[in-house]
């Protein structure tokens, strides 16, 4: 930024930056680098900055920074009709890739998502690229545009009157909320017309009470909702006394009072829903228009409130309805500590297909596979997450129509009828299971030894390497490398590199966290040998040396002509009742090497399904006598 800045002035030449970069956020809003954009924006008015809003859709609350800063041109992607054969009368949907908002009134604008590029020869064939890093540039060429039109004319460039102009005259896609799409697909030629009609506006900034984002988003997981309001507050750039806007919602279930006035630039203005909304399951997006007099100028600010009600039941059946082509259909629900669950998705007829995806609670895309396809009958597809996997709070499972077909779907989330824990005891295997259903629970529990796990607590301070050395062993064909950062840290990284080397320095798996927490996947190419994880923190801050912490998990899995079962122990639970089953323990037959203790996975079978607790076994710790 800093580069392409001092190159501009330099040469006396109008500038358009383009980021086609994106990193989940856990704490929407409190990237450091958003804050960073932000500052380089509001001391260069007139450098217009486009940002791609990131990959991490279909789900809410995805969107990536830095383009969730502020002052830049978030954008999000259309999946152009054309690129599927179909005829330039068709409708360009929200791509299912797109990240959206939720907390964050984002994206700003949606561009087509898919485009031609040139690539090395080795890469022949795959010319056509897709995702939000092709949709920033479009935008950025629309930006240039009209940077060059009023360069021409004489006039000075404003970067925030270029974004008002494209915002304001943008067309709604077919399909989606404002959390999809912001405003639209830009149009440039009214965008043109826009900025010579001479509009002018007040630039006023929204902050949402308490949480101190962009947009308001309520959770709803059970009847009670003891508060039914949003609060905004509202910060012009200068103090003008006394500025009066005209308030407009655009859907019925969204009350704001007629006006709102900012004394010396600044106010507060409260919304309202009515409880009735919160009746029934679904996702309620509602935007509150600012107006001054000159209302073709636009809206001075908006006001983006969303409610999510969670289904209820066990089990949770949703009837989503004819889902219209390329549009999405959101079920959230609870999910509890230590329980598995299974969703699952199915089309109403034959020939019907679906994508289904799988949002963790804060958004992050499910840690495993993430878009699996689903159809009719025994074509049905979903997801069963292990206990082990289980993030307390609110899934959302989000599923795409095709671009162009409509579909009806049905999604299911079952729950384990039991909580399951374990740990090894001196003799044996301890497994807990408590019944969390109004009926019995009759099972035969088991276990399976399969590999082995190392944990680790990792120290850093700035962005030195840090290197985990641990030893392969013969048995071990598959690794899964796990690292967790605390959430309120994420906010300081623009990125984290984790690689598995062998001693030759070969890279053997790598993959990049783009959330706080992240899964790399590792096929061992066979025999023992020593290898290590390698961490490359990347910091918004360069000179940022502050101390970080992450939890490494390593796990080692053999194969299945190498794994012991331990005897299964029959059981019966009565409604909210507990019990502890103590598995006679058996050495696995692949030692674990120095350092890691045995892996099991914990099998619960249930009439047809099966649930699972995938868990590290250490040795438990004897206390001294005296």
């Amino acid at each position: 930024m800093a580069y392409a800045i001092e190159f501009a002035r330099a040469r006396r030449l109008p500038l358009v930056l383009n980021m086609s970069f994106g990193v989940g956020n856990e704490r929407e809003g409190a990237a450091r680098i958003d804050s960073l954009v932000d500052s380089v924006l509001a001391a260069n008015p007139d450098v217009v900055f486009t940002i791609s809003a990131g990959n991490d859709g279909p789900g809410l609350s995805t969107m990536g920074f830095p383009g969730s800063a502020t002052r830049a041109i978030a954008v999000g992607a259309t999946y152009p009709a054309v690129f599927l054969g179909a005829g330039p009368q068709a409708h360009d949907p929200v791509a299912f890739f797109s990240s959206r908002g939720g907390e964050l009134a984002k994206p700003d604008l949606v561009t087509p998502g898919i485009a031609y590029s040139t690539v090395p020869r080795w890469n022949s064939g795959d010319e056509q690229k897709g995702g939000t890093s092709m949709a920033a540039p479009h935008a950025a060429g629309l930006a240039a545009l009209l940077v060059s039109g009023m360069v021409q004319s004489g006039r000075p460039v404003s970067a925030r009157a270029i974004r008002r102009a494209l915002m304001v005259t943008a067309r709604p896609a077919v399909e989606g909320s404002y959390l999809d799409q912001g405003t639209g697909v830009p149009d440039v030629g009214a965008a043109w017309r826009w900025l010579a009609s001479g509009h002018a506006g007040s630039e006023v900034e929204v902050t949402a009470l308490p949480a101190g984002t962009s947009a308001a988003l309520r959770l709803v997981d059970g009847t009670a909702v003891p508060d039914t309001t949003f609060r905004f507050r509202l910060a012009r750039a200068d103090s003008s006394p006394g500025q009066r806007f005209v308030l407009r919602s655009n859907a019925a279930w969204l009350r704001a009072p007629d006006t709102v006035t900012l004394e010396n630039g600044i106010g507060e203005v409260t919304l309202a829903f009515g409880r009735t909304v919160v009746g029934k399951p679904g996702v309620y997006t509602g935007v509150v228009t600012g107006w001054e007099p000159d209302t073709m100028a636009g809206p001075a600010f908006r006001l983006v409130s969303t409610v999510v009600v969670a289904e209820h039941g066990d089990p949770v059946v949703a009837r989503l309805g004819r889902i219209p082509a390329g549009g999405v259909g959101r079920v959230f629900f609870a999910a509890e500590r230590d329980r598995p669950f299974a969703a699952e998705v199915a089309t109403g007829a034959r020939g019907e297909q679906v994508l289904a995806y799988l949002h963790e609670p804060h958004g992050q895309p499910y840690r495993e596979e993430n878009g699996l396809a689903a159809g009719h009958g025994e074509e049905a597809g979903g997801y069963t997450v292990d206990a082990r996997d289980v993030v307390p709070g609110l899934y959302e499972a989000a599923v795409v129509a095709p671009p162009l077909q409509s579909a009806e779907v049905t999604l299911a989330v079952a729950r384990a009828p039991v909580t399951i824990q374990a740990r090894r005891g001196t003799d044996h295997l301890e497994i807990t299971l408590r019944n969390r259903t109004a009926d019995s629970v009759k099972t035969q529990t088991f276990a399976v030894l399969v590999g082995a796990e190392q944990t680790a607590s990792v120290a850093g301070h700035g962005s030195a390497v840090q290197r985990i050395r641990f030893q392969v062993p013969a048995w071990a064909v598959h690794a899964v490398v796990d690292v967790s950062l605390p959430r309120d840290e994420w906010p300081r990284f623009t990125d984290f590199g984790v690689t598995v080397f062998d001693t030759a320095g070969r890279q053997l798996g790598k993959a990049p966290l783009n959330y706080a927490f992240g899964r790399l996947h590792v096929t061992l190419p066979g025999g023992a040998m020593p290898a290590e994880v390698a961490l490359f923190p990347g910091f918004s801050d360069p000179g940022d040396a502050t101390p970080w912490t992450a939890d490494l998990s390593i796990r080692l899995y053999a194969d299945s002509a190498h794994v012991t079962r331990l005897q299964p122990i029959p059981v019966t639970l009565a409604p909210g009742a507990a019990a502890s089953l103590a598995l006679p323990w058996r050495e696995p037959a692949i030692p674990p090497g120095p350092g890691f203790a045995p892996l099991a996975i914990v099998v619960v079978p249930d009439g047809p399904r099966t649930w699972t607790r995938e868990v590290g076994l250490p040795a438990p710790s004897l206390s001294r006598q005296p």
